[in-house]
């Protein structure tokens, strides 16, 4: 026999050594487990209804990272601007959006662009600035970039209210406490 005839070929090796390196570089990665749970499933809201609190607590194991969001039915929703006319303040501006969450809070245990790329974070409408708001009429984009700013800083404030009574966005950094 010569020398060629005992040589591996390289499409040979390959076939051998391909199936093995992906088994071991491409398996998919287990997904971390997580259980959760409310603390209360049903909130009867009757005449007498003064508010009530709602816990979501849970557990992931391995440890990691958890973003919570939690969105209210989506509402139309119109934005105003005040002008002066003849001395008077009255409404001069206004834009409609239609899909506005009626509440917004996203909680996350560490600072959400250490955890999700830009890209993930856009994808599943994580944080004030990746909500969608789709103005009803034809409009100017920088008017409607003006207006979509001021309806997030406007529900923003209600935050240190408490939330009674209000319509709510935010987006709370660290509020998810790690334990052992």
């Amino acid at each position: 026999m010569n020398d060629r005839a005992r040589q591996p070929k390289p499409i040979a090796l390959l076939r051998l050594v391909l199936p093995i390196i992906l088994a071991v570089v491409g398996a998919p990665a287990k997904a971390a487990e997580i259980v959760a749970d409310l603390t209360s499933h049903l909130i009867a809201i009757g005449s007498g209804f003064t508010g009530a609190s709602v816990v979501l607590f849970g557990a992931i194991e391995p440890p990691g990272d958890v973003v919570s969001v939690v969105r209210g039915p989506l509402r139309e929703t119109t934005i105003w601007r005040k002008g002066k006319v003849a001395g008077v303040w009255v409404n001069t501006e206004s834009v409609t959006f239609d899909n506005v969450p009626s509440f917004y809070t996203a909680a996350v245990s560490r600072p959400l662009d250490q955890m999700l790329s830009p890209d993930a974070s856009a994808l599943y409408r994580i944080g004030t600035a990746n909500l969608q708001f789709k103005a009803t009429s034809e409009a100017d984009p920088r008017k409607v970039r003006r207006f979509t700013d001021a309806l997030i800083t406007h529900r923003h404030r209600c935050i240190p209210l408490r939330l009674r009574g209000k319509r709510c966005m935010a987006d709370n950094p660290t509020s998810i406490e790690a334990g052992p």
